[in-house]
């Protein structure tokens, strides 16, 4: 029976008959789900969520997050240093940057600043976005009235590291995709030759 079968055999047969009799159910799952996650990304808490997704993403977030912090930094230095007020600099900085985590906090940033606070008092309640070595950089161009400088080195730095980290993704990545598609065809002649090597017995 089925049964004696090996389980990778028997998992090839459940999946073989799944889509061969309910592969109009599983279309209809697909579609229905690609248009929930389609809606669900255009509202602004799916937006959000997304966002923070791409932060999070394995082997990729280090380089998402330089482009982010190398974009906030490239535009707020070039409205500083043409003399834009640093109210008007930061809300302008918020719509660029296009990603609504970085966004939520350049908006925090500018409702601080205009109490009296500092934007490297605010980057430093979020480590986990804004590494502590950009707060501790702006403290210092706070003090010394070139904070227009120190966001230009900012840029750069976080372009190059981004820049270095996409040209070896390749590289990074080859081992795991060798790994997950040795195992898939592992699986897969597994469950076709335990079969036979069972009946050759």
């Amino acid at each position: 029976g089925i049964e004696e079968l090996p389980l990778t055999t028997r998992i090839l047969i459940f999946v073989n008959n799944l889509l061969i009799n309910y592969w109009y159910l599983i279309l209809g799952l697909v579609v229905i789900l690609g248009f929930w996650i389609f809606k669900y990304l255009k509202s602004p808490e799916g937006r959000e969520e997304y966002d923070r997704i791409k932060l999070k993403l394995p082997f990729l977030k280090r380089a998402i997050k330089g482009i982010y912090l190398a974009r906030l930094s490239e535009t707020l230095s070039t409205l500083v240093k043409a003399g834009v007020p640093i109210l008007d600099s930061l809300e302008i900085t918020s719509s660029v940057v296009s990603n609504k985590v970085y966004q939520n906090i350049l908006l925090e940033t500018k409702d601080q600043v205009r109490q009296g606070g500092r934007i490297s008092e605010v980057f430093a309640q979020y480590p986990e976005v804004i590494p502590p070595i950009i707060s501790q950089m702006i403290v210092v161009g706070e003090k010394t009235g070139k904070l227009d400088v120190i966001l230009e080195h900012i840029s750069r730095f976080y372009s190059n590291e981004a820049d270095a980290i996409i040209r070896n993704l390749p590289s990074t990545i080859e081992p795991i995709a060798i790994l997950f598609f040795g195992g898939v065809v592992f699986i897969i002649v597994s469950g076709v030759l335990l079969p036979l090597f069972s009946i050759i017995r």
